[in-house]
Parts: C-alpha cells; sequence; structure tokens
C-alpha cells in the first residue's frame, strides 16, 4: 500500500523534466493538505510548449508523475546575465514509482478513508478480528467491481518465541517452543508469520482500464457516500493506482491528490476520530453491498447534500444553519414523495418507515413534541417562520 497519506506533509528535492526531455531542472516537490501538490523550481529562460504532465526523480531516487499544467507563459522570471524562469505551480496530483503520462491507462485504485477504520471495526476489538485474503464483500456492476478488503502488517516469527508469548509457568512457555520447533521442522519451506496490524479498504477494478481522471471522480464519489453515512466530512487518506504489469499482476503505485477547498478548520474537523460505538452508521449495522449497490444509482439525487457535509467546518453562521434546515427538510419531502407518504406526513413519514426510535426521540425531546404527528406540525411551522 502507499506509503504516502493525504493528512501529513512531505518534501522532496529533486530533477524534474519535460515528457521529450525538452527542458531540465532543479525543484523542490512538496505535499501538504491546505497547499496540495506545489513544485517550487528554477529553469533556463527558453522557449517550452506547454505540458499536462512533467516527470521527476526525486532525491531518496523514486521516480514520479506530475499531472496538471506546465505553461511557461504562467511562470515567474527574472532578467539579467542569465536570465532565468522560476515558478510555484500547483500540480492536480503526484504519482510514484513510475513516469506515466495522461494516456495511459489505469486497472484501478484501493483507498483508505478518514476514520473508515472505526466505521469498520472500533480499534479496541482489532487485533481479535481474522484476516481475510479474499474480498470481505464484493458489488460487481457493469463498469467495476467494489471491493471491501483487508490489509495487514506482518512479521516474521523468530527463534526466541518467549518475546511473542509469556506465562508465568516456564513449562507452558516451553510447550509453545517446541510446538512451532516441530512445526517449522514439518514444513522448512513455510514461512511463519505474526500479524502486527490489519485495516480495511476500498478496492475498484475496473472491467477496462480508465484514465486516471475516472478514477479521481470515483474517488470523490465515496467521500460523498461516507461522508453521508459517518455524517462527517470524509476525504481520502491513503491511495494507491493499479496498473496492469508485464506478468498480467496489478502493481500499485502511491499517489497524493490536490484537494480543493481544505483550510486549517476543516483539517481539523477531519482529523477528529468518531468512536465507533458513537457512529449511528457503521459497518456492523447496515449491508454495506446493498448500500453500495443503491449509492450507484442515487448518487445524484444527494449531492446537494452530501457537499453540505463535505465543505462544512467548525465555523457555522446563522444564515448556513437555516439553510441546513431547510435542505434537511426538503430531503425528507424527497423522500416522503419516494415512499408515497400522505401529505400530512411529509416530514414524519421517512423517520416512522426507516428510522431505529432513535432520531424520532431525540426530535421529540428538542421540539418538545408528544407525538410523531406533533413533530411534523412543529416542523412544518419552523420551515413556515425561516422561509418567510
Amino acid at each position: 500500500m502507499s506509503k504516502y497519506n493525504h493528512l501529513e506533509n512531505y518534501e522532496w528535492f529533486g530533477h524534474f523534466y519535460t515528457p521529450d526531455e525538452e527542458i531540465e531542472f532543479p525543484g523542490k516537490l512538496s505535499y501538504s493538505p491546505e497547499d496540495g501538490v506545489v513544485l517550487e523550481f528554477m529553469c533556463p529562460m527558453k522557449f517550452i510548449k506547454p505540458h499536462s504532465y512533467i516527470h521527476g526523480l526525486l532525491s531518496n531516487n523514486e521516480p514520479c508523475t506530475l499531472f496538471g499544467e506546465f505553461d511557461s507563459n504562467k511562470f515567474g522570471f527574472r532578467i539579467g546575465k542569465y536570465s532565468i524562469f522560476q515558478g510555484k505551480i500547483k500540480f492536480d496530483s503526484v504519482m510514484f514509482g513510475d513516469h506515466f503520462s495522461n494516456d495511459d491507462k489505469f486497472t484501478g485504485f484501493i483507498v483508505d478513508f478518514t476514520n473508515f477504520q472505526e466505521f469498520c471495526c472500533p480499534e479496541i476489538l482489532r487485533n481479535s478480528i481474522e484476516y481475510s485474503d479474499t474480498p470481505l464483500l464484493e458489488h460487481p456492476t457493469d463498469s467495476l467491481d467494489i471491493r471491501l478488503v483487508n490489509q495487514g502488517l506482518f512479521d516474521h516469527v523468530q527463534n526466541d518465541y518467549s518475546n511473542i508469548f509469556h506465562c508465568k509457568n516456564e513449562k507452558v512457555v516451553n510447550k509453545i517452543k517446541e510446538f512451532f520447533i516441530n512445526l517449522e521442522n514439518d514444513f522448512p519451506d513455510e514461512k511463519i508469520l505474526v500479524r502486527k496490524e490489519i485495516e480495511w479498504f476500498i478496492e475498484i477494478l475496473f472491467k477496462s482500464s480508465s484514465s486516471i481522471e475516472t478514477i479521481r471522480q470515483q474517488i470523490h464519489s465515496f467521500e460523498n457516500l461516507l461522508s453521508l453515512l459517518i455524517y462527517k466530512p470524509v476525504i481520502r487518506n491513503i491511495l494507491s493506482i493499479g496498473k496492469m504489469n508485464d506478468n498480467e499482476k496489478i502493481h500499485y503505485f502511491p499517489y497524493l491528490t490536490s484537494i480543493f477547498g481544505l483550510n486549517k478548520n476543516r483539517i481539523n474537523l477531519i482529523k477528529h476520530k468518531i468512536i465507533h460505538y458513537h457512529m449511528p452508521i457503521n459497518l456492523k449495522n447496515i449491508d454495506f453491498k446493498y448500500v453500495i449497490k443503491n449509492w450507484m444509482n442515487l448518487e445524484d439525487g444527494f449531492l446537494l447534500f452530501s457537499s453540505m457535509i463535505l465543505s462544512e467546518d467548525r465555523k457555522i453562521h446563522h444564515h448556513e444553519i437555516l439553510s441546513g434546515i431547510i435542505l434537511l427538510l426538503t430531503m425528507l419531502e424527497s423522500i416522503s414523495d419516494e415512499i408515497n407518504a400522505e401529505r400530512k406526513d411529509k416530514y414524519t413519514a421517512p423517520f416512522n418507515k426507516f428510522d431505529k426510535t432513535k432520531i424520532i426521540n431525540k426530535l421529540k425531546r428538542y421540539l418538545s413534541a408528544q407525538t410523531n404527528e406533533e413533530i411534523g406540525i412543529l416542523l412544518s411551522d419552523l420551515r413556515a417562520e425561516i422561509v418567510h
């Protein structure tokens, strides 16, 4: 998996050049959640035709490809005995591990999202969860396969098993040692590993190889979905892009992207960890495969709502609260239309059909209502007061 995280800061020095090697120059490549992928550089002043990507070799000997506009008409410059271009350019993304072009097609991607690990399993239980080499769930569509998969960090078992197992009774530890020594003797070609970590990832595999732009759209789609489920801004965390190699196996390349609209308030909110048991919706209490299937068909109808959650930060103005209430009530009306509810029940029918009493009980408390019908009346009055 990728060694780069979208919530961390990175900096590399390197040697960069256009795809046709028309010009080469040194530069400093950096990434931060707020600024995205940025290249600061200087190069000889000469005509350089525009490019939509450039290549680089970083000081850690890692090749990379920067996707985005590279146009000398937008560079800064210094005129003198030695005239140079200099610039600080924000790129859309950077892929590590090889040199690519915009024409390259990719097999898929594997991604972790903020708070997704806690969504899947409470941290306190992870050591007891069984690791799976096969997908935990899989949903095929006409164009792609969507999978929930495990990733694990393993370490070799060393000969001194007393470092792994502990018991006050030394005979027990010796018995364990004896068992593993016999096991190694019986299977000398096998490696025995100890699991250190377990994680959950979304893996997308395309039926036909797709462009990097298509991949970015799919990533954003899942950010929208998880933001709705967790009810908090969610962004990609660790991300790798898959490409088929010459041996017909998928090789994954680390990938960092510039994310629009991240500021310190939003980043702090996104980083804030939510406890699994405090999530009204989590992997344990929904049919995630069914949710994904519906999302693929209904996503466009939720864009306004998911965008509102994704753009949230800690500073909420009065007019945003009012517009948010109107939007939520409009969503309730839309759901009521879908389930053919009566007009008088437009604000309560969705709760009566789908809620497990959690939301409806909170609304009764907040609105000082005694019945579901009274909730509908009070919400209708609230909407009228805000609008007029």
